[in-house]
């Protein structure tokens, strides 16, 4: 039914939505096999070396090895080591006498091999990040059709998730702006406290997917433009292709937070099913070992059917709220360009020192924006990363770099800000401000 112009925003959203759905469903399967029961979630973990010699098994890096910890469905990881080698079964029901599922082989970034027992500090952890590159292992999948289970991956799926996936991500096209395919720029180190990733050399954007989380969320952006293109062929209006096209990069924004190798699964032992927690349960990106990975077309929480219906949800709320259309700018809070005494109400909840550094979070969503529409927005993405020269954060870079930002200097930004916000507002005007940092 493509006769849409009787239907709101929304409605236009969730039918776009639909199309990209059916224009990738089938693509997509290549990279994740099934028999037709095919997995919704997939359970990673990184891998390094054990650095005894007599050893050199694979440490699976892992918190804990629990699948599920629900009395009523009981589902664990049974490690079965022995000199040289780590083997992984999948086990349902309670624990067998003599195993923990809670006890992993990491503790405080300090790891231990199931294999030997040798213990790795912390710091050659790191080091090994840095120097070598941490692998990775598929140990667990789950399937939601009918009934969920939880069972071992196969060889197949195994070679889909690595070797396929790799290999399709190189026939990624460029964007129309000269973006590659897929998010190569480097994390800036700047942003160590809150992408905490880098610690650990993990410091590209790409980085921070295994292979076919790359290679889906790449074919993703990938297909907002293809739907765009579809919708002017088809007379769309312009300017609605292009509101179309943005909230349809919203939704891939949300599916690459919830499909990161730093999305962990939320155990929840008291009956509710347990569900993917999010790259950013924090306003940081912390390390994880073992992680989950989504299957978007698939049930299952995390998935695109769910993204669709939060940002649809978002634009019905929005427009709803008033009768008059809001206008949105973005600027410089230290120079508005507005009249003075010109406002009723300003409202603000200014950056607090160096507690929350916005734009080195919000690059995680700004480079995959950038390869689903950075091409209709010139202006907002002609930048490698969000702009970070001007902004009012005390930051962490060393204290003779041009982009240092001290204390004082935090200060003076933020008071020529409030000055501007003063300027603005009405002699009868209200300011509301929020600061709560832990230091007075």
């Amino acid at each position: 039914d493509l006769d849409l112009a009787d239907r709101d925003l929304s409605e236009h959203v969730t039918h776009w939505a639909g199309w990209l759905r059916e224009h990738l469903v089938d693509e997509l399967s290549a990279v994740f096999p099934g028999d037709g029961k095919r997995p919704a979630v997939y359970f990673w973990c990184r891998t390094m070396r054990c650095p005894d010699p007599g050893c050199g098994c694979e440490i699976p890096l892992v918190k804990d090895w629990w699948l599920d910890n629900n009395p009523r469905s009981f589902a664990w990881v049974d490690v079965l080591a022995s000199k040289g080698s780590v083997e992984l079964a999948v086990r349902t029901g309670p624990p067998d006498a003599g195993k923990n599922p809670s006890l992993g082989t990491v503790k405080a970034s300090s790891a231990t091999c199931p294999a030997c027992g040798a213990t790795v500090p912390a710091s050659d952890v790191r080091r090994w990040g840095k120097a070598d590159g941490f692998g990775r292992r598929l140990y667990a999948v789950l399937v939601i059709a009918g009934v969920k289970y939880y069972r071992g991956p196969t060889g197949e799926e195994v070679r889909a998730a690595n070797d396929l996936a790799s290999e399709l991500i190189g026939g990624l096209p460029e964007t129309p702006d000269g973006c590659s395919g897929v998010p190569e720029e480097a994390c800036d180190p700047n942003g160590f406290r809150r992408v905490q990733n880098l610690v650990f050399g993990i410091n590209t954007f790409a980085a921070m997917f295994n292979p076919r989380q790359l290679y889906v969320l790449g074919r993703l952006a990938e297909g907002v433009r293809e739907a765009h293109a579809e919708m002017l062929a088809l007379g769309v209006e312009a300017d609605l292709a292009r509101a179309i096209a943005t909230y349809l990069a919203f939704c891939v924004d949300r599916v690459a937070d919830r499909n990161s190798t730093f999305c962990t699964w939320g155990l929840n032992p008291t009956g509710f099913a347990a569900s993917v927690r999010n790259t950013f349960p924090q306003q940081a990106i912390r390390m994880s070992w073992n992680y989950v990975e989504i299957d978007p077309f698939q049930k299952g929480s995390g998935n695109w059917d769910g993204a669709v219906n939060w940002v649809t949800a978002a634009i019905r709320h929005c427009s709803q709220t008033a009768s008059t259309p809001a206008t949105v700018l973005r600027g410089n809070a230290q120079d508005l360009p507005f009249e003075d005494a010109s406002f009723d109400a300003v409202v603000v909840d200014p950056p607090y020192y160096d507690a929350i550094q916005y734009s080195y979070l919000s690059d995680f969503f700004y480079v995959w924006l950038k390869r689903s529409v950075g091409f209709l927005y010139s202006d907002a993405f002609a930048t490698v990363a969000t702009p970070k020269k001007q902004e009012i954060i005390q930051n962490q870079a060393k204290k003779d770099a041009p982009e240092y930002v001290s204390p004082a200097e935090f200060d003076r930004r933020l008071q020529s800000a409030l000055a501007e916000m003063a300027r603005v507002l009405k002699p009868d005007g209200v300011m509301s401000l929020v600061f709560a940092h832990t230091d007075v």
